[in-house]
Parts: structure tokens; C-alpha cells; sequence
């Protein structure tokens, strides 16, 4: 797909219904010869439209003079009508050119989505309540670690005012079950003893500019995502000494990593909205490296974009691989169907 095409299809598809700001701006920027060009120093893999869009915004946090944030929710009460940004928007990217290629050609997108421990805490409670173990997690693609600490959060599912999970965290994560039954929680806790985190470039959340860059990833009109991320990152700063995170690629390390845990507990290698950004190549590799771990101890593999959009859990237990269920999840962890 060529960049006229995918900025159509972010327009048309992915951002129709949740950003009409982002939509609009897509569909203008399909049709302008200079704004493609722009992007095409975009490194491959990189989902563009995000990364220039995110780029645009990170910016738009440190200038507070132009008429472009008067379209954003985040910095405007009452915005103007989307249709008319476009002449503001690219008049905001020509203006600040050099820093947005610098973004767009050293920054990745990485979203830390927190509500997606939505179906990650009841999954976790699955494996534990089928094995019994002490677990450790390892979650490739982690960007801040944020999705680590998914036994820290508080939980309600279909608007039910009933809380799971750590009830008195400071964030309730909100989401619905859109097929099959609420997941049972019959353990009161999860007891996680190991909690690793990879990333080709791991956030900070000491560090100003990325907690930005994380806000700036999210769309404009998603203001109760920027409140969950908020409270998320004042969780991690209560316990990020339970978190190890490594800069690296998982592929070269996940193996030692894997030895590294404790050799008592279950280990659960996830990803979200990761592997596609990785070529077949890597996703074979990424899936062999997990197969060769399954040979020497015990190991769940959750992850989606490999084969298809689905949630697929697997296991290795003794050695064999068992399919334990896959699932529809929405991208944002807004609903989940529940195949228990």
C-alpha cells in the first residue's frame, strides 16, 4: 500500500469513528503531493499516519500560539469544526518542518494503551487459575511497562458498578464483554513475581518529553484515554522498582530473558499491537524463539497481528503446544468477547 493509499486508509477505516479530526486531515493529506512527500522519509513498519499526526501534536504541547490547537479538545473547550483545519494544519507542519522530520524519523509509535489490561488481567487470571504458579510476565513492545502493572489497576466490565483487581487503585478501567460471559475471578490476587519489559525504545516516565510523546500518541478527541493514562503513570511512579525494563530487541534477548525468570513461576510472553510492525521474517523468528523456550520450561504466548487482528493464547506445557482460546479485543481494549 502506497501512502496515498494508507493515509485514505486511516481516514476511511481506522479513524472514521473515533477521530473525525484525524479523518479529515488523512484524506486532505492523500490528495497533496507535498505532505507525502514529507512522510516518505518515514522509516518502514512505522504506521504513518500515527507518527506524523503524533508528531504534529507533541509540538503543538510546547507552542501555544497557533490557530491549529483550536481543533484539539485536549487544548480547547469549544473547537472548530474540523472540515475547515487542514489550511491550519498544514501551515503549522510547514512552519515547524525540521523538528517534525526529526520526530517523524527518530520516534516510533508506541502506545502504552493501558485499557487493554482490560482483557489482559482476566487472561493472567486464567493462566493462574489453570496452573496454579506464581507467574512472570514479559511483555515485548512495552513502551513505558504501563500494561505490567495490569494487577495494580481496578477493573468493571458492562457497567456493572462490581470492582475486580486491586479495588483501590486510583484507575478503574472500564470496558465491555461483547460476546460470551463476564470472566471469573476466583482468586482475589494474581501473584505476579517477575514483571520484564522490552522495547526498541524504552519510554521514561521520569522524563518530561516522554511522558509527552505517550499523550501526544493519543487522538484528539480521546480525552478519557489521556485521564487513564494520567492515572496509570502515577501508579508506575508508586512502583516501578517491581519493573525491569530492557532496550533491546526481544528477538536477540528473549531467550536469556526467558532463563533470567524465576524457574518456579509460569512464564507469559505477551504483545499487543506489536507484531505488525515486524516483517514475516522476524514474526517466524519471534514465534520459533517462543517454541524453543516452550522446550525448556513452561510458557504462555498471548499475542495478536500475526496471523490475524485475534488475541490468540497459547501454551507450551511439558513441551506441547496447546491452543488455548483466541478472542476479538476492540484496538483500545473498549470491549473484548470472552470465549471461556
Amino acid at each position: 500500500m502506497n501512502l496515498k493509499d494508507r493515509f485514505i486508509h486511516f481516514g476511511e477505516i481506522e479513524v472514521k469513528e473515533k477521530s473525525s479530526l484525524y479523518s479529515i486531515l488523512s484524506l486532505h493529506i492523500s490528495e497533496d503531493p507535498e505532505m507525502i512527500d514529507l512522510c516518505s522519509v518515514i522509516p518502514k513498519g512505522q504506521p504513518v499516519a500515527n507518527l506524523l499526526f503524533a508528531s504534529v501534536k507533541d509540538l503543538l504541547y510546547i507552542h501555544n500560539d497557533h490557530p491549529l490547537k483550536n481543533y484539539y479538545p485536549e487544548f480547547k473547550k469549544e473547537v472548530d469544526q474540523p472540515n475547515y483545519a487542514y489550511p491550519d494544519f498544514k501551515d503549522f507542519v510547514q512552519n515547524h518542518k525540521d523538528d517534525i522530520i526529526k520526530r517523524i524519523t527518530t520516534k516510533y509509535v508506541q502506545t502504552n494503551e493501558v485499557n487493554r489490561c482490560a482483557y489482559l488481567f482476566p487472561i493472567f487470571h486464567y493462566i493462574y487459575e489453570k496452573t496454579g504458579r506464581q507467574m512472570s510476565l514479559i511483555e515485548i513492545g512495552t513502551s513505558a511497562g504501563l500494561q505490567l502493572l495490569c494487577d495494580l489497576y481496578a477493573y468493571t466490565y458492562n457497567s456493572n458498578k462490581s470492582k475486580f483487581g486491586n479495588i483501590d487503585s486510583d484507575l478503574t478501567i472500564s470496558s465491555f464483554v461483547r460476546k460470551g460471559d463476564l470472566p471469573s475471578f476466583t482468586s482475589k490476587e494474581l501473584p505476579i513475581k517477575d514483571r520484564l519489559g522490552i522495547d526498541l525504545h524504552v519510554l521514561n516516565l521520569m522524563d518530561d518529553d516522554d511522558v509527552r510523546w505517550l499523550k501526544s500518541l493519543v487522538w484528539p478527541e480521546d480525552l478519557h484515554r489521556i485521564e487513564v493514562l494520567d492515572k496509570a503513570i502515577g501508579q508506575f511512579n508508586k512502583a516501578n522498582e517491581q519493573i525491569r525494563l530492557i532496550e533491546a530487541d526481544a528477538l536477540s534477548c528473549l531467550e536469556e530473558l526467558a532463563i533470567e525468570c524465576d524457574k518456579e513461576s509460569i512464564l507469559c510472553i505477551f504483545h499487543t499491537h506489536v507484531a505488525n510492525q515486524l516483517t514475516k521474517e522476524q514474526r517466524e523468528t519471534l514465534l520459533d524463539r517462543v517454541s524453543e523456550i516452550g522446550k525448556k520450561r513452561d510458557v504462555f504466548h498471548i499475542y495478536n497481528n500475526i496471523w490475524d487482528g485475534q488475541l490468540h493464547v497459547e501454551s507450551y506445557i511439558n513441551g506441547n503446544r496447546n491452543e488455548e482460546f483466541k478472542m476479538h479485543t476492540h484496538p483500545h481494549g473498549e470491549w473484548f468477547d470472552w470465549p471461556i
